[in-house]
């Protein structure tokens, strides 16, 4: 039982992440997951016939026009 509670102390204990991980972990939250929720939320609350007709709105077509470059 002596050997079993000595080789136990040997080993190493799991660590808690480190402040920059928690951070890290916060602003992801903050800025990443929290307005990706929200947005996946909101677009869940409109059907499908909503969603092509907002897609394919004169003004949603106009920003994937690319302004012509002259040389």
């Amino acid at each position: 039982m002596a050997a079993v509670l000595r080789r136990l102390k040997r080993l190493p204990r799991p660590q808690l992440p480190s402040w920059s991980w928690r951070i890290t972990w916060v602003y992801l939250t903050l800025m990443l997951f929290l307005p990706l929720g929200g947005m996946l939320i909101k677009a869940a609350r409109v059907s499908p016939a909503e969603f092509w007709e907002i897609a394919t709105s004169p003004e949603a077509l106009a920003t994937r026009e690319s302004p012509k470059l002259i040389l």
